[in-house]
């Protein structure tokens, strides 16, 4: 072997053992960023005008701005399965958001003629400007209320309570989702918050009305708390 290849091939060796340790720190990088990325919400991870009729259905379905009750119903017993009943932080933006543009894809508003796609757009204003400054809203399902009785009780939040008042003057209609029951709690009582960055759990205490339960520290949307 000349001197020449010798040196070719001490020079690769070296090469090779120094880039090794890059391309492991390189690809370690990358996974993290990797991972990183798909811990984020769809909420935060992408513009609202981007997400899509499953995005949507994650936010009203399984986000933190939502709570179920499951229980055995008359329909339910007979197929050996238990019912679900459903409440929705409705106060919160991004639930108003995802029902507008939920409504938006399904309805096509895209191609809607102009007379109609001002309708729903006057629609979708009137959802997403609720004035909600004074008040936290939680709308339900057909199912969330247990009889027919006078709708009372109170949501408890680390201990303080707060009475439940049923609300006439949500609107119920589309791109807004139809609830079929609205109630509310005060947003402060005294000058004081209802809900503090140290609470964990917004609970339902209601003759009348399903167990629902929420975490405020998780409705988190854009960095803030929504609710």
């Amino acid at each position: 072997m000349n001197s020449r290849n010798y040196s070719q091939i001490v020079r690769q060796n070296y090469l090779r053992r120094s880039l090794t340790p890059l391309v492991i720190l390189i690809f370690a990088t990358l996974a993290a960023l990797t991972s990183s990325a798909t811990n984020i919400p769809v909420w935060d991870a992408k513009d609202r005008t981007q997400w899509t009729n499953e995005d949507c259905d994650l936010i009203l379905t399984t986000s933190p701005w939502v709570s179920t009750n499951s229980y055995n119903g008359p329909s339910a017993y007979e197929k050996g399965g238990q019912a679900k009943s459903v409440a929705q932080i409705v106060s919160s933006l991004v639930i108003r958001q995802a029902s507008v543009r939920q409504a938006q894809l399904q309805q096509d508003r895209d191609h809607m003629d102009a007379k109609a796609k001002k309708e729903f757009d006057d629609q979708a204003a009137a959802c997403l400007n609720q004035n909600v400054a004074d008040r936290i809203v939680i709308g339900m399902d057909a199912d969330g209320q247990l009889g027919e009785g006078k709708v009372g009780g109170e949501v408890e939040i680390s201990k303080r309570t707060y009475p439940i008042t049923q609300v006439n003057d949500w609107i119920a209609t589309n791109p807004c989702p139809f609830y079929a029951l609205v109630v509310s709690i005060p947003r402060t009582t005294g000058g004081n918050p209802a809900i503090t960055p140290a609470d964990k759990k917004l609970e339902f205490k209601s003759p009348v009305l399903r167990k629902f339960s929420f975490d405020p520290q998780k409705m988190i949307y854009k960095g803030k708390p929504d609710f």
